[in-house]
Order: C-alpha cells, then structure tokens, then sequence
C-alpha cells in the first residue's frame, strides 16, 4: 500500500511536470493551429512562444517546487498539520527570490503579489491580495495557485493550512472555492475512485481562469483511459495548455501512478527538474500523513 501511494506521488509530481513542459510549447494556439503546426503533439519537443528547451519546465513546476523548498526549511513540517507563519513566511521568501532569478513566464496575479510584496510578512501579502482593487477580473480568478497546493495536497496538510497558501496569492472565496475541489478531485485520484471525475460533455472554455482550468483537467481525464493520452488529450486542445496540461498530468500521474508514464517522457525532461522531483518524492513519502492512501 505504501509502495503505491509513492507511485501516485512521484506520477503526481511527473505527471504535472510534463503536462506543463508540452502544453508550454502550445500555449495559447488554437487546436486547429496546433494540427497545422504540430499536427498532434505527443513529445517534449520545446519551443512554442517562449522558445523552450526540449524537457524544460516553466512557471506551475518551479512555483511548486518553491513550495517544497519552504515545507522543508520549515521547523515541525513532519507534522504537515500546524505550520504556524514560518511556513507561510518561507513561501513568500521562495516565490520573491524565484521571480528574482528571472523566470521565463509567470503567472499575472502571482508576479503583481510578488513584485508588490516582496521582503514583506505573509501577512502583509494575504491582504493585498484580498484587495479586489489590485487586480483585473481575470487575474483575481486565474489558475496561478492552483499547483502551488500540491506538496500539501499529497502530505495530507489540513484544508485550512492548503486554502491558507493559495491565498498568498489569490485570496477570493471563488479560489478557496475550486482549490477545495482540486483537493477532493487529487484524493479521489489517489484512491483510484473515477467515479468522482465530474463529467463534461464538451470541452469547457480552456482560459486562464481557475474555473474553466479545473474543468478542462477533468474533461480530458474523463476522456480518456490511460496516461499518456489524457496529456496528449490536453496538450492539444487549445488555449492555456501550459496550465491544463499541468493539472491534467498532475491528476492523471495520481490515478494511474509512476509507472504509467512513458519512459521516453520521462528521459525528456530536464534532469535538474527530475532530480528536485525524486527528492521532494522521497521527503513527502517519508512523512506523509497516515489519512492518505493509495
């Protein structure tokens, strides 16, 4: 039992990396531009509009790894249930020297949070983002924290202390709203339980709001019946790939595991990205809470 939840962990981890790896290189193109350039897309080839590496990753992975750093800088983390501020104060600390060191792409929302609040409590960054005022419509409901989650999500943190990060970001009852539904939606994956997999006859809007992210996620899982073609499915669909591919794969490596990835995918992506995914892996394994099972 524990073997498989570590499966589901490291393909939730995978899965999330290479979902947003191919869906960066179609990001923002129509499916029939994607069919006329790509015909379909089913490797880590990079390029697309930000001209990436073949295997390289962009801002849903390494925000979500600035999560992992924080959790284990964190004093008591092994209880993954009452953080106190450290955490969250090491999290802004992670997200600032990130978009610091310059990364290709960021998310609106998170870059405005960021570049306003850097060096400040996370106190401080809660209620600026709670400010309605600092954001358009579209960037107050994006999807930009939506993997932020992750790492708490698979070591089984409490709800509160989940919501309470992505309000570092996005701080709206709509995003508590659909990050409680990922939660649910991650666990049910984990347990294997399709049957809790909303189903969408057509393909929702594919935008950059947390909404129509979240359920074009669900619709490409639903849709298909193994690994590799819910990401194909996503990565290929149109508009925010970047971000549906990510929480597709991210969903898709939870209910089918590690192990059904494709192995050429895995040998694509970046080394240094693989190498931070086995690790933060291996720590959550180790202390993940006893409530979350495979």
């Amino acid at each position: 039992m524990r073997e498989a939840l570590k499966s589901k962990i490291k393909g939730t981890f995978y899965g999330m990396a290479i979902g947003d790896s191919m869906g960066a290189v179609t990001e923002f193109m129509h499916p029939h531009e994607i069919k006329k350039t790509h015909h379909i897309l089913k490797e880590l080839t990079g390029g697309g509009w930000l001209n990436l590496n073949p295997g390289e990753v962009t801002d849903p992975t390494e925000m979500m790894l600035c999560v992992c750093r924080a959790l284990e800088n964190t004093p008591g983390h092994n209880s993954f249930y009452q953080f106190g501020s450290t955490f969250f104060d090491n999290c802004c600390h992670e997200f600032a020297s990130w978009l610091d060191s310059g990364p290709l792409d960021a998310d609106f929302c998170c870059k405005k949070v960021i570049s306003a609040c850097r060096g400040k409590s996370h106190e401080e960054w809660l209620a600026y983002a709670a400010n309605t005022k600092n954001f358009s419509h579209n960037e107050q409901y994006g999807n930009g924290s939506l993997l932020h989650t992750l790492p708490l999500i698979l070591g089984g943190s409490s709800l509160y202390t989940i919501i309470g990060l992505s309000r570092l970001t996005h701080n709206n009852p709509i995003c508590d709203k659909h990050i409680t539904d990922f939660c649910l939606l991650m666990y049910a994956c984990i347990a294997g339980d399709r049957d809790k997999i909303p189903y969408y006859e057509d393909l929702p809007s594919p935008t950059r709001q947390i909404k129509n992210t979240l359920e074009s996620a669900c619709y490409h899982l639903f849709q298909t019946s193994f690994f590799e073609a819910a990401v194909v499915h996503a990565v290929n669909g149109g508009g925010d790939t970047n971000m549906i591919g990510a929480v597709t794969g991210s969903l898709a490596g939870a209910l089918y595991g590690y192990e059904a990835i494709p192995v050429r995918w895995i040998n694509a992506l970046d080394p240094k990205v693989k190498a931070s995914l086995d690790y933060f892996t291996d720590l959550l394994y180790s202390l993940h809470s006893p409530g979350i099972s495979a």
